[in-house]
């Protein structure tokens, strides 16, 4: 993908993009209507993804979008609402999920990169004193790399039926026993 399918306007002309053009169109075009909206890159558990991969072995592979509305901010991933890949191919499915994600359904697909500088300055957090990760991911505490690396990787069939985790949210659990109780 070059340069110029990124850019918001070659976005518009080609009709195509990844997923930096998709959160960069969306910022211009929220800036136009007067909102304020920061791209923020890092990695997501979507196409590719292993269970298991730790966050940071590889370069990031992912952009989306902080939005904020009335003072408040909100997780913007507009392009996983548009659609998803299958069989190597993009699938047009719109998803509101993506849209206004609240950050305690965001953590299990995303975690960003602090050290991406592009975002900028983000002060979304009530109060001070918050870290660069807190502030990227809308959480206090932030949740770490290795505890993301170890989440189970929700998709959001799981929200919208109204359903939570109650506990055990990793990947793996240690168990002492071999008998086990599982209760749905």
């Amino acid at each position: 993908i070059s340069a110029a399918t990124t850019d918001p306007l070659g976005v518009l002309r080609t009709r195509k993009t990844v997923c930096c053009g998709y959160s960069r169109l969306l910022q211009s075009l929220a800036m136009q209507a007067g909102l304020t909206v920061h791209c923020v890159s890092g990695w997501c558990k979507g196409y590719g993804y292993c269970v298991g991969e730790t966050v940071g072995d590889k370069p990031a592979n992912h952009e989306w979008n902080i939005v904020e509305l009335n003072g408040e901010p909100f997780f913007c991933d507009p392009t996983w609402a548009a659609g998803h890949i299958s069989n190597k191919r993009f699938v047009r499915r719109y998803n509101e999920h993506y849209w206004l994600t609240p950050p305690t359904q965001f953590i299990f697909t995303h975690f960003p990169d602090t050290s991406n500088k592009d975002c900028g300055t983000i002060a979304l957090l009530k109060g001070s004193g918050h870290s660069r990760l807190e502030q990227l991911q809308l959480l206090t505490p932030a949740v770490t790399a290795k505890c993301f690396s170890e989440l189970v990787q929700l998709k959001p069939g799981f929200f919208s039926a109204g359903l939570s985790l109650v506990s055990h949210p990793r990947t793996t659990i240690a168990l002492s026993t071999a008998v086990v109780n599982v209760e749905l």
